[in-house]
C-alpha cells in the first residue's frame, strides 16, 4: 500500500486547492458521478448546454452575432439539432483574424486565461478561457487517468515537451515534488543518454502509469527494445497528442508489459475523450463537449460508425466561446455501448494528428510538438510547415500575411538557431498554400529520414 498516495489524496491535495481558492475537487466529484448518467440523460445535459452556449455567443460576442445573422440563424428559434447545423464552421483561420471579436464582452478580460498553440498543422493560435474552463478541464483529465487504474497522489512519469506545463521555479518544484507530479522526460531534447538515464530512474522510481506523446513512447520503447532492456515497467501507459498506431500500441505495450490508454485532446479544447479499461473505444467527456463528425463535401453529419471530419463545440468556454470548430483531424462516433457502465458516447480517430521527430547534426531528437513553439507569437505567420530530408538541413515552408516582414524573418531563424543548433542549415520558403497529405490532412513537421532512434549518418550531397 502506498501510504503517502493516500497522504496526498486525502489530505494535500484538498488543501492546495483549498488554499487557492479552486474548485477542482468539487468539479471532478461532479463529473465522476455523470459520466454514469444514462446516454439519454448525458444528451438531455448536452442539449442544455448548447442552447445556453450559442445563446450567450450570440449575445455576448461581435464575431458569433454577425455570423448568425448573416446565416440567417435566430437563436431562440434552436429547436433541434438539424437547425444547429445550418451554423457554419469556426476555422482556424476564424480565429486568427478574429480573435478579439470571439471574446465575450460579459467577461472579466483581467482573468482570463491565454493560451496558446501551434497545432500539428503548424498553424499558431492564440486563444482564451476564464478560470472555472481550466479547473473543469483538470478535473476531467484527473477523471480520464484514474481509468487507467491510477489516482491521485499516485506515482507518474512524463514524457513531454511543452515547457509550460511544468513547474518552473523553487516554490513550483516544491510542490510538484509534495503533490508527486513525477518524474518528467523532455521530449525537447530526446537522445540515447537522456532515454538511459530516464530508464534508470524509472526502474528506481517504480511509476503506476507513464503519459506521454506518442511518438515519444514509440521512440522510447524501441531504444528499450533495441538494447534488450525489458525491466522498465508500469501499470498503465496514457498515450496522446497524437495518433497511435496499432504497431506502436502494441511495441509499447509489449517493452512495459502494460496496457495503453489512449486519450485525445487538442490545447483549444482540452481533453475531449479517452479509452477506459474495457478499450472498446475513447469516452468523449460529452458534458463539456458536443463532438459531430462530418463529411468533408457536403458538410453534413455522417452515419455513426462513419469516418468524417471531427468537429467540436466547447460546452463551457463562456469566455471565449468554440462553437462547431474544425479541429483537423478525421474520426468516427460508434454506436456500441461499453461494458464499463459509462454513458459517455464513444468515439475513435481514424487519421489524428502525426507528428515526425526531427534529428539534428549534434545528436538531438526533437519531438514534432516540440518544434510548435517556434512559430508561437511570430507575427504575420498563419501556417508553416518543417521538412527534414538530411541530417543537416530543414526547409520551413510559410504560409504569411502582409504582417511577416524581416524582423518575423530574423525572429524565425534565431529560434531555428536555438532549437536545432547552429550546424542546422535552414532554407525558408514563403508558399501560398501547403499541400494536404492524400488522407486530406496537413502535416507540420515531416521528416524523410530513417525512423530508426539511432542517430542518423550525415548524407554527403
Amino acid at each position: 500500500m502506498d501510504v503517502y498516495a493516500i497522504f496526498v489524496r486525502k489530505c494535500l491535495y484538498p488543501l492546495y486547492y483549498k488554499k487557492n481558492g479552486s474548485s477542482v475537487s468539487d468539479h471532478l466529484s461532479y463529473y465522476e458521478k455523470t459520466q454514469y448518467f444514462s446516454s439519454n440523460d448525458i444528451s438531455r445535459l448536452q442539449w442544455k448546454r448548447l442552447l445556453r452556449i450559442v445563446a450567450h455567443a450570440y449575445k455576448h460576442t461581435k464575431f458569433y452575432r454577425q455570423r448568425f445573422e448573416e446565416a440567417g440563424f435566430d437563436p431562440v428559434r434552436l429547436k433541434s439539432y438539424n437547425d444547429f447545423i445550418r451554423l457554419p464552421f469556426l476555422t482556424k483561420d476564424d480565429i486568427q483574424r478574429n480573435l478579439k471579436n470571439l471574446i465575450a464582452d460579459s467577461c472579466n478580460k483581467a482573468e482570463l486565461v491565454r493560451d496558446r498553440t501551434g497545432g500539428s498543422t503548424g498553424t499558431p493560435l492564440l486563444f482564451y478561457y476564464d478560470r472555472q474552463r481550466l479547473e473543469i478541464r483538470e478535473a476531467l483529465r484527473i477523471r480520464s487517468n484514474r481509468w487507467s487504474s491510477w489516482d491521485v497522489g499516485e506515482k507518474t512519469a512524463i514524457i513531454w515537451g511543452a515547457r509550460r506545463d511544468r513547474a518552473d521555479g523553487l516554490k513550483s518544484r516544491v510542490k510538484a515534488s509534495l503533490l508527486r507530479k513525477g518524474l518528467f522526460l523532455d521530449a525537447y531534447s530526446l537522445d540515447e543518454e537522456k532515454m538511459a538515464q530516464f530508464a534508470m530512474r524509472l526502474k528506481e522510481y517504480k511509476p503506476r502509469i507513464i503519459i506521454g506523446y506518442a511518438g515519444a513512447l514509440s521512440l522510447f520503447a524501441k531504444y528499450l527494445s533495441a538494447i534488450g532492456d525489458n525491466n522498465v515497467r508500469a501499470d498503465a501507459i496514457i498515450s496522446t497528442a497524437e495518433a497511435l498506431s496499432n504497431d506502436d500500441r502494441k511495441r509499447i505495450e509489449s517493452v512495459f508489459n502494460a496496457k495503453v490508454f489512449e486519450r485525445y485532446g487538442c490545447r483549444e479544447l482540452g481533453p475531449i475523450a479517452a479509452e477506459c479499461g474495457d478499450h472498446t473505444g475513447l469516452h468523449i467527456n460529452a458534458e463539456s463537449l458536443f463532438v459531430e463528425v462530418v463529411d468533408p463535401q457536403t458538410k453534413l453529419p455522417v452515419e455513426t460508425g462513419e469516418p468524417g471530419e471531427i468537429v467540436i463545440t466547447d460546452l463551457l468556454n463562456y469566455s471565449m466561446p468554440f462553437i462547431r470548430y474544425k479541429i483537423g483531424d478525421t474520426g468516427r462516433l460508434l454506436r456500441k455501448e461499453c461494458k464499463c457502465g459509462r454513458g459517455l458516447p464513444l468515439m475513435d480517430t481514424v487519421a489524428g494528428r502525426t507528428v515526425d521527430f526531427i534529428k539534428t547534426p549534434n545528436g538531438k531528437i526533437i519531438a514534432g510538438p516540440m518544434a510548435i513553439p517556434l512559430l508561437c507569437e511570430i507575427s504575420g505567420i498563419l501556417q508553416a510547415q518543417i521538412i527534414q530530408e538530411y541530417l543537416d538541413r530543414i526547409i520551413i515552408r510559410v504560409r504569411c500575411s502582409a504582417e511577416f516582414n524581416s524582423d518575423s524573418k530574423r525572429m524565425l531563424l534565431m529560434r531555428c538557431r536555438e532549437v536545432f543548433g547552429e550546424q542546422m542549415r535552414v532554407t525558408l520558403e514563403i508558399v501560398k498554400s501547403i499541400p494536404q497529405e492524400p488522407s486530406g490532412k496537413y502535416r507540420f513537421v515531416i521528416s524523410k529520414l530513417t525512423k530508426d532512434f539511432k542517430q542518423q549518418t550525415l548524407k554527403s550531397r
